[in-house]
């Protein structure tokens, strides 16, 4: 019989040939860590490429579009000037010498410009045309920005839908449609892998369910908390308004009434690791309660065999309809569901049980360690009482001319 192949010391004092492992170069230890990480990485990688290529699509597709309304508004907003103030002037003319026709004439025009103004605000685009030459020094700022269409395309695959730009030309909504159908999808299976990991990773880590769940629970309001009183410390918002902006972003809310407080970057890692936040703590604790609820079915479930069975026990020995169940009866007949067993002719009872014929005192003797000691009575002394009148008045049936060995009218 041949000699097995050893290494150590053990195998050299054996005089065993000794087999030296060779250790793995440097090279092929990355190599099986890239094979193993490869698929997780791929994933990452393949929605940040496809967030800033749906980016740029989409800067191209509305850009255009943008800056032709732009210049559409500057025209239409000197159009406006000029006709109010050419009406102005004639009216001064016409009314040279009647003052109140001039004014009434002149608060018309005021009011036709400020609607044709106001009418323009239904628009965004032309609503921030407005808003440049407020609070910009004139100087128009553009919706669609590289960095505005990396949080659009960012919080469309992940479906918080700030609402704060949105593509307003047939292609880019009919582009939206598709870009939307494929990215979500990308975007829900790679938030399922990091939360796999992460979950992996807190079990190592905590290494009791229970435990890991109320790390969860406690997580879960901090994390939105924590942002929120960062980002008050940082910029003007209140801390009210930075935790609730902040709620409403990692529950996938996004209401887009209040811009981003900080750059784009962080949020978007913060609404990464938010969404997959909530993502696990749903997933895990909702995978608890569903677990308990299944066990509250399967015991309901075995509690409802004995129950059939006590009923078929009770069909089998033909009990008297005028027999009242008692609490000691329906006791009796939950230990008996347990003793009985099915054949093809129906429900049977043992005849022996533990070497010994079937009696009461035999039953007792196979009960659990939480039952108390002492006779299990097959009816009570009110049933019993029950049926002892009930026999006296019907001629059909008198209990005393059958054999009942297991009323017990001590109880």
């Amino acid at each position: 019989m041949a000699k097995k192949k050893g290494s150590g010391l053990a195998a050299i004092l054996s005089g065993q040939p000794v087999v030296v492992k060779k250790r793995k170069s440097f090279k092929e230890r990355f190599k099986e860590k890239l094979i193993s990480i490869g698929p997780h990485l791929g994933l990452v990688v393949a929605n940040v490429v496809y967030v800033i290529a749906g980016a740029y699509v989409f800067v191209a597709l509305e850009g255009p579009h943008e800056e032709t309304t732009r210049k559409e508004t500057e025209r239409f907003v000197l159009n406006e000037q000029t006709k109010l103030i050419d009406g102005a002037v004639e009216a001064r003319i016409k009314y040279i010498d009647d003052d109140e026709s001039y004014n009434v004439t002149l608060n018309m025009l005021f009011d036709s410009y400020t609607e044709a103004i106001l009418l323009l605000f239904f628009d965004p685009v032309k609503a921030n045309y407005f808003d440049s030459r407020v609070y910009y020094n004139n100087t128009y700022q553009r919706l669609w920005t590289e960095s505005a269409a990396l949080l659009f395309t960012s919080t469309t695959v992940i479906p918080v839908g700030f609402g704060l730009v949105t593509p307003m030309t047939g292609s880019g909504r009919a582009f939206l449609c598709t870009y939307a159908a494929l990215g979500l999808p990308l975007a829900l299976i790679t938030l399922s892998d990091i939360g796999k990991f992460l979950s992996n990773l807190g079990y190592d880590l905590v290494k009791k369910e229970s435990t890991y769940s109320l790390t969860l629970l406690i997580l879960l309001p901090v994390y939105p908390i924590m942002w929120g009183i960062m980002i008050s410390l940082f910029t003007n918002n209140s801390m009210i308004d930075s935790i609730y902006y902040c709620s409403i972003t990692i529950f996938t809310i996004g209401y887009g009434d209040m811009g981003p407080p900080v750059p784009i970057p962080i949020l978007l890692c913060f609404i990464i690791f938010g969404v997959t936040l909530v993502t696990l703590t749903i997933d895990v604790v909702a995978a608890n309660a569903i677990d308990r609820v299944h066990y509250v079915g399967r015991q309901m479930g075995k509690a409802r065999v004995i129950a059939d069975k006590m009923i078929a026990m009770a069909q089998k020995i033909n009990i008297n309809r005028g027999l009242e169940l008692g609490f000691a009866q329906l006791n009796t007949f939950a230990k008996l569901g347990i003793l009985m067993k099915f054949d093809g002719n129906g429900v049977t009872m043992p005849q022996m049980v533990m070497g010994e014929p079937l009696t009461p005192n035999t039953i007792r003797k196979g009960r659990t360690a939480f039952d108390p000691p002492g006779f299990m009575p097959f009816a009570d002394e009110k049933a019993y009482r029950h049926l002892d009148s009930s026999a006296a008045s019907s001629p059909r049936f008198n209990h005393r001319d059958h054999d009942f060995p297991f009323i017990d009218t001590k109880s």
